[in-house]
Formats: C-alpha cells, sequence, structure tokens
C-alpha cells in the first residue's frame, strides 16, 4: 500500500498565516490613503470682509483642513502688500483708498490646492 503524505498541517500553516495577514491589514496594517478628505483653506482672522480706514492694518491667519499635511501657504494682496508664505501674516498695512482681495492658498503634500479669498475695503481718513 502506497502512503499518502498528510498535506494538512502545511495547509492549515498557510491559512493561519493568511488570516494574520488579513487581520493586520484590516486593523491599519496598511493605510489607505485614497479616503481623503478634501483640501479646504479659510481665513479665520479676520474672517469676513472688512472696512477699514487709509493707513490701518489687518493682522491675517489662515488655516487648513483635510488634504494630506503639512502645508505650504501663500498670501497674495492685491494692494501691493509683500506676500507671504506664512500662516499668519503679521501686520498687513493698506495706505489707499480702494477695494482689495485678500487670497490665501494652501498646498497639501499631495500638490493639492485651495482658496479662500476675503476683500478689505479701504476708505479716506
Amino acid at each position: 500500500m502506497m502512503h499518502i503524505p498528510d498535506v494538512f498541517p502545511y495547509t492549515r500553516l498557510t491559512a493561519f498565516i493568511l488570516a494574520i495577514f488579513i487581520v493586520i491589514a484590516t486593523a491599519g496594517g496598511c493605510a489607505d490613503k485614497t479616503n481623503v478628505e478634501a483640501l479646504e483653506a479659510k481665513i479665520i482672522t479676520p474672517g469676513n470682509d472688512v472696512n477699514i480706514k487709509e493707513g490701518e492694518s489687518i493682522f491675517f491667519q489662515g488655516y487648513a483642513s483635510g488634504g494630506v499635511p503639512p502645508y505650504s501657504y501663500f498670501w497674495y494682496f492685491e494692494s501691493g502688500a509683500p506676500d507671504s508664505e506664512n500662516q499668519n501674516t503679521g501686520e498687513v498695512f493698506f495706505n489707499f483708498e480702494g477695494a482689495y482681495k485678500a487670497m490665501l492658498t494652501i498646498t497639501d503634500s499631495n500638490g493639492n490646492k485651495d482658496n479662500a479669498v476675503i476683500l478689505i475695503f479701504v476708505s479716506p481718513r
């Protein structure tokens, strides 16, 4: 009579290893980077359109949510004030009457971009 080797121990071991791998993968061992919230740029200070007088200043603060950190910040001021690459701009002066845009562009580490814009209305002194 011919002896047939017992293959069940190997099959059980293989199934056990596969089951362990599946548990690790579903418990976060393999991060799913496709389920990321959309990047959103916000100007939280001043937060809304602003009315000021010539020569007055405003501090601007940006905020990012969603996307994939770290973020880069870029502020553009239509008034001719210097652009900034900081999350918080410091003091920005508006010296001439007019209506100006302040635009914040935030880029995440995947290259996704979002913008936020507010208006600054500057009236004469």
